[in-house]
C-alpha cells in the first residue's frame, strides 16, 4: 500500500514538473537595424532580443513589421523563456499583449511598468488562421545606435532614432530627408552634437540635404524624430544617412558604377582625369534617373590639370561656374560622349544637379 502510494506522488511530481519546465521554445534572434525576414506556418513564431546596454533617453524599442500583410496576429511579450506557456486558446503569463490588426509595429516604452535595463526580451506572434511572410525590424531609441556605412529608412508613423558616430578617420556625414509637398510642414526634427559642445543643426525642416565633416576619434550624437503624420497627410517619410570621403565630389575611375541615393535637390560633382586619352578620343557619360519626371542637369567644366585632390576645393558649386550644359530629354535614362577636343585638356568635371525630391541616380 505505502509503495503504490509512494508511486502515485512520484509519477505526479514528473508530470507537473514537465508542464511546468517546457521551455523547448525555438527563437530567431533580432538585432538593431536589421531587418530579420521570416514565415508565419505553424501557429506561433518567438523572436529573441537582447537589450544589454543601460537606457540613455526616454524613448521606446520598436519592432517594426514593415513587410506583408496586416492579419489579426496575436502579439505577447515576455522577460523570460521560462515564462513562456502555451495553451489552447495562445499563451498565458506574459508582461503585455496586443494584435497586429490595426498596427505595423509594437513598442516598449521606458515607462512601461515592465522594462527593464539589461534584459532580454522575447516576443511571440500567435496566429492560428493565417499564414504569411512577414520582416521585423527593430529600432532601439532608448540608447544611440550605429547604422554602419550608410541607412535610408522609410516609414508612415511617428519614430525617433538615436546615433552615435565615432571614426578613426576623417569623414563626411551627408544626411538627406524626403520632402513632404505641403506648406509650412516640418514631419522632422534633425539634432547633430559632438562632445566638443558644438552644435551643427537642431531644427525642425521638411527637406533637407546636408553635410558636416566628422573629425576623427570624436563623438557625435544624432537624433532625428519623425512625426506622426497628419489627416490629411498619407505619404512616407525618408531619410538617408551616408558617409563619403569627400564632401559633393566623386572622383571617376574607369568602368566605374556610382550610384547615389538623392531624396531633395541636392548637386554632386564627378571628376575624371583624362590627361591619358588622345585628342579626338571620347569618354561615355551613361545613367539613369530612377524618377521619370525628374528635373536635372548635367553640366561640363573643362581643367587643364588632372589633379583632383588639387583641384577639389575650387569645383563650382552653382551652375553658372560651368563651361557648359549637357541637353537632357525627358527619358531617365542617359548617354553622352564627351571628346576630348585639345591636348592641354587634362581633366573634365561633371555638374549633377537633381532638382527633384526622391531619385537614385547612376
Amino acid at each position: 500500500m505505502n509503495k503504490n502510494h509512494i508511486c502515485f506522488l512520484f509519477i505526479i511530481y514528473l508530470i507537473r514538473n514537465s508542464i511546468s519546465k517546457d521551455n523547448s521554445f525555438t527563437t530567431i534572434k533580432i538585432e538593431d537595424l536589421k531587418e530579420t525576414k521570416f514565415s508565419l506556418n505553424n501557429k506561433y513564431i518567438i523572436f529573441e532580443y537582447d537589450n544589454r546596454e543601460q537606457r540613455i533617453f526616454n524613448s521606446s524599442i520598436n519592432f517594426i513589421f514593415n513587410k506583408g500583410k496586416k492579419s489579426s496576429t496575436k502579439v505577447y511579450i515576455y522577460d523570460s523563456l521560462d515564462d513562456i506557456i502555451m495553451t489552447d486558446d495562445g499563451f498565458t503569463n506574459y508582461l503585455n499583449k496586443t494584435t497586429l490588426d490595426s498596427i505595423k509595429y509594437i513598442w516598449i516604452n521606458y515607462d512601461d511598468n515592465f522594462y527593464r535595463d539589461n534584459c532580454t526580451y522575447y516576443i511571440v506572434l500567435y496566429d492560428i488562421s493565417q499564414k504569411y511572410q512577414y520582416s521585423i525590424y527593430v529600432v532601439n531609441s532608448l540608447k544611440y545606435l550605429d547604422f554602419g556605412n550608410e541607412i535610408k529608412f522609410s516609414c508612415d508613423f511617428g519614430i525617433s532614432f538615436n546615433f552615435l558616430i565615432e571614426k578613426e578617420f576623417p569623414t563626411y556625414l551627408h544626411y538627406q530627408t524626403s520632402e513632404i509637398p505641403i506648406t509650412f510642414y516640418r514631419p522632422y526634427q534633425l539634432n547633430i552634437t559632438n562632445e566638443k559642445g558644438a552644435k551643427f543643426i537642431d531644427s525642425s525642416c521638411n527637406s533637407v540635404s546636408d553635410y558636416i565633416e566628422i573629425e576623427p576619434n570624436v563623438k557625435y550624437f544624432v537624433n532625428i524624430k519623425i512625426f506622426t503624420p497628419r489627416d490629411y497627410d498619407f505619404l512616407s517619410r525618408t531619410f538617408f544617412f551616408n558617409y563619403e570621403k569627400y564632401k559633393n565630389n566623386i572622383l571617376i575611375k574607369d568602368d566605374t558604377e556610382i550610384t547615389r541615393t538623392i531624396l531633395y535637390p541636392q548637386n554632386y560633382t564627378f571628376f575624371k582625369n583624362i590627361s591619358n586619352l588622345n585628342v579626338n578620343d571620347s569618354i561615355i557619360i551613361s545613367g539613369y534617373s530612377s524618377l521619370f519626371s525628374l528635373r536635372r542637369d548635367l553640366r561640363v567644366k573643362i581643367f587643364t590639370r588632372g589633379d583632383f585632390e588639387s583641384l577639389i576645393d575650387s569645383f563650382p558649386k552653382e551652375k553658372n561656374g560651368y563651361d557648359y550644359s549637357l541637353i537632357q530629354d525627358s527619358e531617365s535614362r542617359f548617354l553622352f560622349e564627351i571628346k576630348k577636343v585639345y591636348e592641354e585638356q587634362r581633366g573634365i568635371l561633371l555638374g549633377f544637379f537633381v532638382e527633384k525630391k526622391t531619385v537614385i541616380c547612376k
